[in-house]
C-alpha cells in the first residue's frame, strides 16, 4: 500500500508538473503551445488509444485534452499512444458511448445526458437538470457526495470506466428581448434541452439539436435560445444576432461531460498507465471548466464595453419558485426513472441536507455584494440597469 501511495504521489507531481510545461500562458488554449512528441520516446507503442471528443479543432477543451494525450505519450516513455479526434470524426457525437461501448474505439468524452432514454442517472447525478446545483457544488457533490459512484454505476450498464469529468459553467440564455422575468416570458418559444421549469411557467420550450440552433434563432423561430456557457455562444455564432443574455441559467445547470474508457481496453493496462492516465485527465479535466468561467467573463466585458450586448438577471424570486417546482416533479421521476436514479434522488437530498446549510452559513464573504463592494473598488457593472 506504501508503494502504491508513493506512486500515486509521484504521478500527481510529475502531472501538475508537465501542465504547467506545456502550458506556457494560461490564458491561451493549449493547441498555442503544443508540439508533437517526439523526443524521448522510441519505438512502437505497447498500446494506441482512439479519442473521440463531443469537441472540435479551436475550442479549449479539444485543445486542453489534446495536450493531455500528448503528455501521457511523453510521460509514458512512449508506451501509450493517444490518438484524438473530433467530434463525429468515428461516430455520431449522440452515439459515441455506444460506440467506445462496443469497442469501435477506446476513449472518448461527451455529455451523459445523450444516454438519459436508457438510464436516466445521468441526468440525475451530473448532466444538470433544471435547478441544480452552481458548478462549485456540483464538484463537491462529484467527488464527495456520491455523485462520481452514482454515474459510474450507470457507465457499468454500458462496458465504460469513468476517468474524469469536467462541467460546462454558468449558461446563458440568448434573446433580442430584455426579458426580466418568467412572467415576461410566457408564451414565447425557447431552444431548450431541459423543458421542465420552462412548461410549468407558460414558456414554450423547443428541442433543437446544436447545428439548427443558429438557424432557428436568428430566422425567430424560437424567441429564446441555450446552448452553453457565453463564451461557447461565440463559438456557434450565437451572440452576433443576440441583443440580451438572460442569467441565471435554470435549465441544465453546470452540466458535466465525461471522458470514459472502454472497459476491455482499460484493463488490459498496467496500474501504472491506468494512473497515469486517470490522473493526467483529472487534471486537464478541472481546466476546461475554469477557461470556459473566465473566458465567458472576459467576453461578457467587451460586449458591455462595446455596446454589442446587455445582460440582465432574472429575480430570486421566480428561482426560488422554479427550485421547488422542480423538486416535486424529480420526485415523480425518482418512482418512475428506474431504481438507480431513485437511488441517486435519495442521496442527493442527503447531500443537500447536510451541504446547503453549512453553505448558508458558510457563504463567501461576497455573495450577495455588489461588483464594486466585492472589488474593493469602482468596477463597471456588467448588468442592464
Amino acid at each position: 500500500m506504501r508503494k502504491k501511495l508513493l506512486l500515486l504521489g509521484l504521478v500527481v507531481v510529475m502531472v501538475f508538473t508537465l501542465i504547467g510545461c506545456g502550458s506556457a500562458s494560461q490564458g491561451a488554449p493549449a493547441s498555442q503551445q503544443n508540439e508533437a512528441a517526439s523526443g524521448g520516446t522510441a519505438g512502437t507503442p505497447e498500446f494506441t488509444w482512439r479519442f473521440q471528443m463531443v469537441h472540435n479543432p479551436g475550442q479549449p477543451e479539444f485543445e486542453l485534452y489534446s495536450q493531455a494525450c500528448e503528455d501521457i505519450y511523453k510521460a509514458s516513455g512512449g508506451r501509450l499512444k493517444i490518438e484524438p479526434y473530433p467530434g463525429g470524426a468515428l461516430a455520431s457525437s449522440t452515439e459515441s458511448f455506444l460506440a467506445c461501448s462496443e469497442g469501435a474505439f477506446e476513449m472518448t468524452t461527451s455529455w451523459p445526458v445523450y444516454l438519459k432514454g436508457m438510464e436516466y442517472v445521468f441526468v440525475a447525478a451530473g448532466d444538470g437538470e433544471p435547478m441544480s446545483m452552481a458548478w462549485e457544488d456540483k464538484m463537491v457533490w462529484m467527488y464527495e457526495g456520491g455523485g462520481w459512484e452514482q454515474m459510474q454505476k450507470g457507465f457499468d450498464k454500458f462496458n465504460l470506466h469513468m476517468i474524469s469529468f469536467g462541467m460546462q459553467t454558468a449558461n446563458v440564455m440568448m434573446a433580442t428581448q430584455p426579458f426580466r422575468s418568467f412572467a415576461e416570458m410566457k408564451g414565447k418559444k425557447f431552444r431548450t434541452s431541459c423543458p421542465e421549469v420552462a412548461e410549468a411557467e407558460g414558456i414554450a420550450p423547443v428541442a433543437l439539436p446544436l447545428e439548427e440552433v443558429f438557424t432557428a434563432f436568428s430566422g425567430g423561430t424560437v424567441d429564446m435560445a441555450e446552448f452553453g456557457t457565453l463564451y461557447y455562444n461565440v463559438g456557434l455564432g450565437i451572440t452576433d444576432v443576440a441583443d440580451y443574455g438572460i442569467y441565471p441559467d435554470f435549465w441544465n445547470c453546470s452540466n458535466v461531460e465525461t471522458t470514459v474508457v472502454n472497459k476491455d481496453a482499460w484493463n488490459k493496462l498496467p496500474e501504472d498507465l491506468q494512473i497515469l492516465v486517470q490522473n493526467t485527465f483529472r487534471a486537464y479535466a478541472i481546466r476546461t471548466t475554469t477557461i470556459l468561467e473566465y473566458e465567458s467573463a472576459k467576453t461578457m466585458k467587451e460586449f458591455v464595453e462595446k455596446g454589442q450586448m446587455k445582460f440582465i438577471r432574472l429575480p430570486d424570486e421566480d428561482m426560488a419558485r422554479a427550485r421547488a417546482t422542480m423538486y416535486e416533479i424529480t420526485k415523480e421521476y425518482a418512482e418512475t426513472k428506474g431504481e438507480l436514479t431513485k437511488e441517486t434522488y435519495q442521496k442527493l437530498d442527503e447531500f443537500y441536507s447536510i451541504y446547503y446549510p453549512y453553505r448558508e452559513v458558510s457563504a463567501w464573504w461576497g455573495k450577495g455584494l455588489t461588483a464594486n463592494e466585492a472589488a474593493g473598488f469602482e468596477v463597471k457593472s456588467y448588468l442592464e440597469d
